[in-house]
This record gives structure tokens, C-alpha cells and sequence, in this order.
């Protein structure tokens, strides 16, 4: 999993749909942004920021959302909710 979560891999997924699933909801996403992060210390990759946005603005608050995509598989990202955005609402995650 550690060669999945690339800024590269989630770059390449810019303005496509994946899915982030709570259990039995099920939201519809675009990959809307993609940022790299200043490195810090001896950390094992450069760490980046990717911002999503669903088809819904209903807000399911930050948590452990399981994303799915073709691309990538599955795997859980950890978001936290950045506000509406459009029709939808965005989710911003961040890995390091």
C-alpha cells in the first residue's frame, strides 16, 4: 500500500470519480485537487494533500472513509470536511 499512496498515483486520478464509503453510504467524488506538502524530518515519502468533492452536500464529518477507485483499489483515508463546495461538499486528506 505504501507505493499506492503517491502524489504521482493520486495525481494521475485528477477530475475523475472514485467512491468514499461509511458502512452502507456509499458517496459519489472527484479528485479535485492534488498539493504537495513541505517534507519534515526523516519521513519515508513527501507528503501531499488531496481534496475531494461529492455529488452531495450533506456533511458525514471527519472520519475513516474507505475510497475506491479502479486505479487504486481500495483503502481507507482518514478526511476531514473543508466545507460546500459547488453542489457538494468537500473533504480534504493528508498523507505523510
Amino acid at each position: 500500500m505504501q507505493d499506492t499512496l503517491t502524489h504521482a498515483r493520486f495525481q494521475a486520478l485528477l477530475d475523475q470519480q472514485v467512491q468514499l464509503c461509511l458502512g452502507e453510504v456509499e458517496l459519489s467524488a472527484k479528485v479535485l485537487e492534488v498539493n504537495a506538502l513541505n517534507r519534515h524530518g526523516d519521513a519515508e515519502r513527501d507528503p501531499f494533500s488531496v481534496v475531494f468533492v461529492t455529488d452531495s452536500e450533506e456533511n458525514h464529518g471527519q472520519q475513516l472513509y474507505t475510497m475506491k477507485c479502479a486505479e487504486l483499489g481500495e483503502m481507507e483515508l482518514f478526511l476531514v470536511p473543508l466545507g460546500p463546495k459547488g453542489d457538494g461538499m468537500s473533504y480534504e486528506a493528508v498523507i505523510t
